[in-house]
């Protein structure tokens, strides 16, 4: 049995801005193949072995997303694209945060933390109460990003998971202090 993806959710809170460092900016998808192949790009970063296809199978013909309107990009101050993710709306009024990457070279900036308040923010404002993603145990500062964020781990009801024992010892390797952990 392959080893399931950790679970978070986020219940209706304010959303704490968080801008981007000086020189970055947002785009929303444009729709061009030139977006597709830089979203790829930016997938292959250890996020997942995407393709094309890829594209249309998580974001372009995921259920419920505009690609125009969901999906966005962070570019640096020489338009080159760095990161990005995608705001779904689901029609049971749950958000999710999903296919969330960026070039490594970036990382550590704060940008993964204004990239979520954004995909927050036009969660809360689509009207999600709730907000759910999957991620990695090994995606610490991820993990650590979402938990500052006001993400909880979910524990499964699943007598085979070990989602209990996963989440403790990310939490240990953070040293984040005790969480309240969700059951589902």
């Amino acid at each position: 049995m392959a080893e399931l993806q950790l679970k978070m959710k986020r219940f209706s809170s304010p959303v704490k801005e968080r801008p981007l460092p000086d020189g970055f900016s947002f785009k929303n998808f444009d729709g061009s193949e030139k977006e597709i192949a830089e979203w790829v790009r930016l997938c292959n970063f250890g996020l997942m072995e995407a393709t094309h296809e890829t594209f249309f199978e998580t974001v372009g013909n995921f259920p419920n997303v505009v690609a125009a309107r969901d999906c966005f990009f962070v570019l640096d101050g020489e338009g080159n694209y760095i990161a990005t993710s995608t705001a779904v709306a689901t029609p049971e009024g749950v958000g999710l945060v999903h296919m969330v990457a960026s070039d490594p070279n970036v990382r550590g900036k704060g940008i993964g933390h204004a990239m979520l308040a954004r995909t927050l923010s036009m969660l809360e404002e689509r009207g999600m109460k709730t907000v759910e993603l999957r991620t990695d145990d090994w995606r610490l500062a991820a993990v650590k990003t979402y938990l500052d964020a006001g993400f909880l781990p979910v524990l499964l009801d699943d007598p085979e998971s070990d989602h209990a024992t996963r989440w403790d010892k990310v939490r240990e390797t953070l040293s984040y202090p005790t969480v309240e952990y969700v059951a589902e």
